[in-house]
């Protein structure tokens, strides 16, 4: 992870303004290599999102050391939708490749190239809203408008890819650069 963007946990965060070809909204993925600092309370790894505005498309975070992407349909934060995975699958100072894809009827989460048991946790499989905010990484905006939840740790090979990757192909091309 020499080429790794870090972030301190307080301060520090990424993000894409001119971000419309990242409005997603049916059949994709996204992945990264992640490493966290600390894994209690809320690391966001990535957001395209701000619930002040109606603008919340969608968002993938690791909350107590557990793996949680969230999105909502109509970008309304009231009827959010969020599947996590049901076990602990991060630990402080782990890193692991991580990735998520998305359709209208299916979300699937993948730790190191392996799928892992998740949880539709509230609100319903859909299609994504798109958003005008910027797409950001290492971080959450809230509602005030305020940013919170900065990410605690590094990522690396971010990648998002318009169609639906397959198990298989999420595991043969992690560790390619």
């Amino acid at each position: 992870q020499s080429n790794a963007i870090s972030f301190n946990g307080t301060t520090e965060y990424a993000q894409i303004i001119n971000a419309e070809a990242l409005n997603l909204s049916n059949d994709f993925t996204i992945e990264a290599w992640v490493q966290l600092n600390k894994t209690d309370g809320n690391n966001f790894i990535i957001s395209k999102e701000w619930c002040g505005n109606s603008q919340f498309a969608y968002a993938l975070s690791i909350i107590d050391g557990k793996i949680r992407w969230a999105w909502n349909e109509d970008g309304n934060c009231n009827y959010t939708s969020y599947v996590e995975t049901s076990n602990v699958v991060f630990n402080a100072g782990e890193c692991h490749h991580i990735a998520v894809t998305h359709n209208y009827t299916n979300v699937k989460i993948y730790v190191d190239g392996i799928q892992v048991a998740s949880n539709l946790i509230q609100g319903s499989y859909s299609y994504v809203a798109a958003s005008s905010e910027p797409f950001r990484i290492g971080i959450y905006k809230g509602l005030s408008g305020d940013f919170a939840y900065f990410m605690n740790g590094k990522i690396d090979e971010l990648r998002v890819w318009n169609l639906l990757r397959t198990q298989t192909q999420i595991n043969q091309n992690k560790n390619n650069v």
